[in-house]
C-alpha cells in the first residue's frame, strides 16, 4: 500500500448508523447462516430419506457455508468495529484475507461439481453414470476441498507482510485476479448454459418416458432429478443476485479505487456474500419434502419439551 493510498483509507470515516447497521446485519446472518446450515446438516444425517448420494456435495456445501459464516463476517465485524486501527496484528489479516479466498473458490467449485454431477445423471450416458458411487462422490468432495487448501496456501505464500496494527488487503493483485475469474466470473457465465442443456434434455426424456406406462419408475426418477437440478438453478440464481455485485466492487477496489464510498460498500458486499449462506438452505427446504418434514418434526419436539 503506498502513501496515498494509506491516506485515502485514513480520511475514510465509517459513521456510527452506518457501523451500528452493519455490524447488526453482519452478527445476524453469521448466527442465521450457521444455524440453518447445521440444522442441514442434522436433517441429512438423521433422516434415511435424505442418505442420496447427491446430499454428499450438497452437505459438502454446507459445511463450507458454516466455516465461511463462523469466520468471515466476526472478523469483518472486529475491521468495522475497531477501524482504523486493527487489534489482532497481522495474523488477524492473514486469516480475514484467506478466509475470503476461500470463500470465492470452495462454494463456486462445489456448485460447479454439483451442476456437472446433475448434467450427467440426467442427461448422461449409462457408463457415466455408473461412476458416481458412494467413494466417487467422497472423493470429489475430498479433492474439492484439498483444491480449496491449496489455492490458500499459494495466496498466503505470495502476500505481502502485513502490518500489526492496521489491515491491510496483502494478496498478490496477479494472483487474485485469476482467482476471481476463474473461480466466480467463468462459473456464472457458464453454469446457466449447462442447465439450459439439462432442462432441454431432461424435457424429451420426460415425453418419452410419460408415453409409456411401463417405465413409471423411470418416471418417477427422472423427475426427482430434475427437481433436483432446478434446486441448484435456483442456487445459480441466488450466486447471480449476490455476486455481481460483489465483482464489480472487487474489480473497482483492486484497480485502486480505494475510494471511502467504495471501501463502506465494500463491506457491504461482503456482507451480501454472507448472506448467500442463508439463502442456500432456505432453497433447499422449500424444495424437499423430506427437509421440510423433518424441520416440522424438529419444531413440533422443540415446543412439546420447551
Amino acid at each position: 500500500m503506498n502513501e496515498t493510498e494509506h491516506q485515502n483509507e485514513t480520511i475514510c470515516i465509517f459513521d456510527q448508523p452506518y457501523k451500528v447497521t452493519l455490524l447488526f446485519l453482519l452478527s445476524t446472518t453469521s448466527v442465521v447462516a450457521i444455524i440453518e446450515n447445521v440444522f442441514f446438516c442434522f436433517a441429512v444425517y438423521f433422516d434415511k430419506n435424505l442418505h442420496s448420494r447427491s446430499n454428499i456435495l450438497i452437505v459438502s456445501l454446507a459445511v463450507t457455508d458454516i466455516i465461511i459464516a463462523a469466520i468471515l463476517p466476526n472478523l469483518e465485524s472486529v475491521y468495522l468495529y475497531f477501524y482504523p486501527s486493527w487489534p489482532i496484528g497481522s495474523l488477524g489479516t492473514i486469516t480475514l484475507n484467506l478466509i475470503w479466498i476461500f470463500s470465492l473458490v470452495c462454494p463456486f467449485v462445489t456448485v460447479t461439481a454439483i451442476t456437472i454431477e446433475r448434467y450427467i445423471m440426467i442427461a448422461g450416458k449409462s457408463s457415466w453414470k455408473d461412476f458416481f458411487t458412494k467413494r466417487a462422490y467422497i472423493f470429489i468432495v475430498i479433492f474439492i476441498w484439498l483444491y480449496s487448501f491449496i489455492c490458500c496456501l499459494v495466496t498466503a505464500v505470495t502476500m505481502i507482510p502485513a502490518h500489526k496494527n492496521e489491515y491491510v488487503w496483502n494478496v498478490n493483485s496477479i494472483l487474485y485476479y485469476i482467482l476471481l475469474g476463474f473461480h466466480i466470473i467463468v462459473p456464472l457465465l457458464l453454469l446457466p448454459g449447462l442447465y439450459y442443456k439439462i432442462k432441454n434434455v431432461s424435457q424429451n426424456f420426460l415425453k418419452e418416458l410419460t408415453k409409456e406406462t411401463e417405465n413409471n419408475v423411470n418416471l418417477r426418477r427422472q423427475r426427482k432429478e430434475m427437481k433436483l437440478a432446478k434446486t441448484i438453478f435456483i442456487i445459480i440464481g441466488v450466486m447471480y443476485l449476490v455476486w455481481s455485485p460483489v465483482v464489480i466492487i472487487e474489480i473497482l477496489y483492486n484497480l485502486e479505487f480505494k475510494v471511502c464510498v467504495i471501501s463502506k460498500i465494500g463491506v457491504i458486499s461482503l456482507w451480501l456474500t454472507c448472506i448467500n449462506g442463508c439463502l442456500n438452505p432456505l432453497v433447499y427446504s422449500y424444495r424437499n419434502a423430506e427437509v421440510k418434514r423433518f424441520a416440522k418434526n424438529a419444531i413440533k419436539l422443540i415446543v412439546r419439551y420447551s
